[in-house]
């Protein structure tokens, strides 16, 4: 089984840490599955048609978070690491379209700056 290293940017820190204590645990557990390389769709699901976008799943006190990510991959595809981009509470079924875009922004912005 893999193991993964997250970084978390600094625009997903501040939501973290506006988060419930609750759901701060709750996000700890699941990313510390992630690292030790249990993905699960419970709590780490790839988004469907976008740009290899993953979102950590935390439900706490009937609300719902967030944490878009994306892997970053080494020239022979191996994994180098999971970058946590930024959270956001889910209001609906769907992930907003605009949440995604965001992460597409962030993912591509952050190749270009460590090439």
């Amino acid at each position: 089984m893999n193991s993964y290293d997250i970084l978390v940017l600094d625009e997903a820190k501040v939501f973290i840490k506006a988060m419930p204590k609750s759901a701060q645990k709750k996000l700890v557990k699941a990313m510390d599955y992630v690292r030790m390389g249990s993905i699960k769709k419970d709590y780490f699901k790839k988004l469907t048609g976008t740009d290899d976008i993953w979102e950590f799943r935390i439900a706490d006190s009937d609300k719902w978070y967030r944490i878009l990510a994306f892997f970053v991959k080494a020239k022979d595809g191996s994994v180098t690491v999971i970058v946590a981009s930024h959270g956001f509470e889910k209001e609906g079924s769907k992930t907003p379209q605009q949440q995604i875009e965001r992460a597409e922004r962030i993912k591509k912005d952050f190749q270009l700056a460590n090439k």
